[in-house]
């Protein structure tokens, strides 16, 4: 199971990079990822489970109900879950995003320095790296510096972009261990761009178990756009994903993140 999401993980870093470098809006049907990404399928679907069970994540703050938009950001921001720091996020970028005549309503008494690039890639990035579903995906629209993708960066900031890949494996592997599905999705078009079908099952009959247990909108989608592939394999290598994308699902069960948000 560590070999096949370390390797997606690789693959999706891979094509964020082609992304940022291009400036294009990412599409998860349209991901390209390095062409000298690859894995062996020995002991595909036969790892047992024997990573420990991660640990709880940290108490979220209790919002009484009389605070401010300023004030509820501010409780948010600082608490050490992650989860309420992506909340935190969400609101200074609805903010951000709302329309003039919402302004207010949206905003509120929010300032400034919460809103500023800095504070809320703060927040953003600590969600991310600890696997908060929905958070990659932001990261991916914020880019590094919190101001966008751009075409054809100048020197200046596509050398942030380049020092910023190593922290962008990190939130990836996150999502992949809490079972993020958006991020999923990529790891499978990624490994399908590679060829690597089995690889590809195995990720999507797991993203099939998390998404019917969370009631996700892509429940039962992923496999049913992938049924040629499917139709094409072996009994043996069918099993093989199947019992992988099973022990993918079961581990992804254990994160303090799973479903979060």
């Amino acid at each position: 199971m560590k070999k096949l999401l370390g390797t997606a993980a690789v693959l999706a870093v891979a094509a964020l990079t082609l992304y940022w470098t291009a400036g294009a809006r990412h599409e998860a049907g349209t991901m390209q990822a390095s062409p000298s990404a690859s894995i062996s399928l020995l002991g595909l679907g036969n790892e047992p489970l024997t990573q420990p069970a991660p640990a709880p994540a940290p108490p979220r703050v209790a919002l009484p109900p009389t605070l401010t938009k300023s004030q509820v950001v501010d409780q948010l921001g600082h608490s050490a879950n992650p989860i309420d720091n992506y909340r935190a996020y969400k609101m200074v970028r609805a903010c951000l995003d709302a329309k003039p005549e919402a302004k207010q309503a949206v905003c509120g008494d929010i300032s400034p320095g919460q809103t500023s690039a800095e504070t809320r890639m703060l927040w953003l990035v600590t969600a991310a790296k600890a696997g908060v579903w929905h958070s990659f995906v932001d990261v991916e629209d914020e880019g590094p510096l919190g101001l966008g993708v751009t075409w054809n960066p100048p020197p200046a900031v596509a050398a942030v972009e380049q020092a910023f890949m190593g922290d962008v494996q990190t939130m990836v592997a996150a999502a992949e261990k809490s079972g993020d599905p958006e991020v999923l999705l990529r790891s499978i078009h990624a490994y399908l761009s590679q060829g690597q079908t089995t690889e590809a099952v195995a990720l999507a009959y797991a993203m099939d178990a998390i998404t019917t247990d969370t009631h996700h909108p892509l429940a039962g989608r992923v496999l049913k756009s992938m049924a040629p592939e499917i139709g094409a394999m072996s009994p043996e290598q069918l099993k093989a994903a199947q019992a992988q994308g099973a022990t993918i699902a079961a581990a992804a069960k254990q994160s303090p993140y799973y479903g979060s948000i």
